[in-house]
């Protein structure tokens, strides 16, 4: 005899159940079944709430949300510049960015080298291709955060890539300066680029002082004349700002510094000095141009100067200084960068994280933050990004506490812990005894 057959004469042999008790045990059964369902629904859809705030900034990398005018400019600039779980390279298309980080070591593994990194308006980044390993062959970013450039390959062709269309634009003859003899085309490593206003043109630095300006339209670019200075940006479509004299590394010296705008082929179009400027060393990085073309800001460090750090802005008509000196933690080697009307400088980081101020208007104000645990050091930015709204920054905003750091990692761990709770609870409960 089979078990089955026994069981069925143990059923056969006790008397009915009482029809009303059956039928309440089974409504409590079926209550019990359906409160569990819903308890199991209601974490499940706290829990993909959750991912949804969560892995967006953390993995995923929906194209160009933050993007206006057709996905071809960008608009806003992150906040904050948090930790990512997961990086990945740059795609065809990513739309326009609002920044390119330099040197970013993300969980300090072998895997993830000192590099370049395209930063998103919402603080989300893309790994940038490496050339040979090297970091001070600096990129360059259009003011509207469209096209970047940059060198492909130690042996060229450095490479515009429209990150709206996907579509680049090579320059053959372009290469990587180390070892080479001198030539024309050898790029200029440690120095910032210059986009025109429109994208149009790419003023790039080249080796022994000398600048290339390459036009974007038809893919051509030549060299300008030595000795013209040192590249501080567009003052318009087609009129260049070099910084030339001031302090020579000597603390005795007193030439002041003067500012020269050429045309796009290198003549001279107006020379001035810069009021107070005597003794003043201009490294490559000293100079930035106003969005509008009016003004030169020119930031100061100690290196080769006996001028405190700080930075003043001048016009460019005159010399005469617009501003009184701001004094200003500059971090160097890295770029000031001008807004509407404000001037951000990237200032000296606690911890490794970069920390960029607007100090246009006497007390120095944070724009960004990035996380110490990421290694940020340089920002370029896209100009037309700082003019538009800070994302990112959540509830946190530029706070640089510890844990906002680690909101993410936090918060899902107490779900789990919720979650967790929720099974025991339910696994742990037994029906009431009639």
């Amino acid at each position: 005899m089979s078990l089955t057959d026994l069981l069925d004469d143990l059923v056969r042999s006790q008397p009915a159940p009482d029809p009303a008790l059956a039928a309440a045990a089974w409504q409590e059964g079926r209550r019990r079944r359906r409160t569990a369902r819903v308890r199991v629904l209601a974490v499940a859809a706290a829990v993909a709430g959750l991912l949804v705030v969560v892995l967006p900034g953390a993995v995923v990398s929906p194209v160009a949300p933050f993007a206006g005018g057709g996905a071809t400019a960008v608009v806003g600039h992150p906040e904050r510049i948090g930790r990512q779980w997961w990086v990945r390279d740059l795609p065809d298309r990513p739309g326009p960015v609002a920044a390119l980080l330099q040197a970013v070591q993300e969980q300090r593994t072998s895997d993830e080298p000192d590099g370049w990194y395209a930063v998103r308006a919402d603080g989300h980044r893309w790994r940038l291709p490496e050339v040979s390993h090297r970091t001070d062959l600096w990129p360059a970013l259009s003011d509207d955060g469209r096209l970047l450039g940059r060198l492909a390959t130690p042996a060229g062709p450095y490479v515009v890539h429209n990150l709206v269309t996907g579509e680049r634009t090579s320059f053959e003859g372009i290469v990587d300066p180390g070892g080479r003899e001198d030539r024309a085309g050898l790029l200029g490593s440690q120095s910032p680029a210059h986009f025109s206003p429109d994208g149009r043109m790419l003023w790039l630095p080249s080796a022994l002082g000398r600048t290339m300006l390459l036009d974007v339209a038809i893919g051509s670019w030549r060299e300008l004349p030595e000795g013209l200075g040192k590249p501080a940006g567009w003052a318009g479509q087609d009129r260049l700002v070099w910084l030339h004299g001031g302090g020579d590394g000597s603390l005795g010296s007193a030439v002041p510094l003067r500012a020269r705008t050429t045309d796009a082929t290198g003549a001279t179009v107006a020379d001035v000095e810069l009021g107070g400027t005597s003794g003043v060393f201009a490294s490559q990085w000293a100079g930035s141009v106003s969005k509008g073309g009016g003004e030169v800001a020119v930031t100061t460090t100690t290196a080769f100067s006996a001028a405190p750090l700080g930075v003043t802005r001048y016009a460019l008509g005159d010399g005469s200084p617009r501003s009184a000196f701001v004094p200003v933690d500059a971090n160097q080697p890295c770029s000031t960068t001008w807004s509407a009307g404000a001037l951000v400088v990237p200032v000296q980081p606690p911890d490794s994280a970069v920390v960029v101020q607007d100090v246009v208007d006497g007390a120095p104000v944070t724009v960004t933050v990035a996380a110490p645990q990421i290694g940020a050091r340089c920002l370029v930015w896209a100009a037309d990004a700082l003019d538009g709204p800070a994302r990112g920054g959540g509830l946190v905003g530029t706070s640089e506490a510890g844990w906002t750091w680690w909101w993410r990692e936090v918060l899902l761990a107490g779900v789990a812990l919720v979650v967790a709770g929720v099974l025991l609870v339910v696994r742990r409960r037994r029906p009431p005894v009639v």
